[in-house]
């Protein structure tokens, strides 16, 4: 069997353009074959987007002590991320609010903008948003304005 014979690097030889090794030029015999890719067996199939990695793990279930019952449930993250935000918020965070008034606005609008359809509040629903309200007007030294509105109800 007859071995191709490399030339030595002092022996000058007869280049075309073809045998050029060089910049983005590799030697011949390194080069892919006809119809032959350098990843052969491609991505993997089924491997998983950040979007769906996060989706899972947002979704995986975390045992939390709630304060509200004082005993050890089981939450999913997303869950105890939102009641932990909403927490903050009642204690008079201000940034806790800005992010929740955010989540709000992009997650319970609809695309026309306007406020999805919901039953009206409750009494207790109501009280916890004047509670909520108070706290956060009492801590930055503010009162709450009187209204019309507020008034007829």
């Amino acid at each position: 069997m007859a071995e191709e014979k490399r030339p030595n690097h002092g022996e000058k030889t007869q280049a075309t353009p073809e045998d050029y090794v060089g910049y983005k030029s590799p030697p011949k015999i390194t080069r892919f074959k006809q119809g032959q890719s350098g990843n052969r067996k491609g991505r993997p199939k089924g491997t998983r987007d950040f979007k769906a990695d996060l989706l899972e793990e947002l979704a995986e279930q975390v045992p939390v002590r709630l304060r509200e019952g004082g005993k050890p449930t089981k939450v999913s993250k997303q869950r105890a991320i939102l009641k932990a935000v909403f927490a903050r918020a009642f204690q008079g965070d201000l940034r806790a609010v800005a992010i929740l008034a955010n989540l709000i606005q992009r997650f319970v609008g609809t695309a026309d903008g306007s406020a999805q359809e919901e039953p009206p509040l409750s009494g207790d629903e109501k009280e916890a948003i004047a509670l909520l309200e108070s706290r956060i007007l009492s801590i930055h030294g503010m009162s709450k304005p009187h209204n019309n509105e507020e008034r007829k109800q």
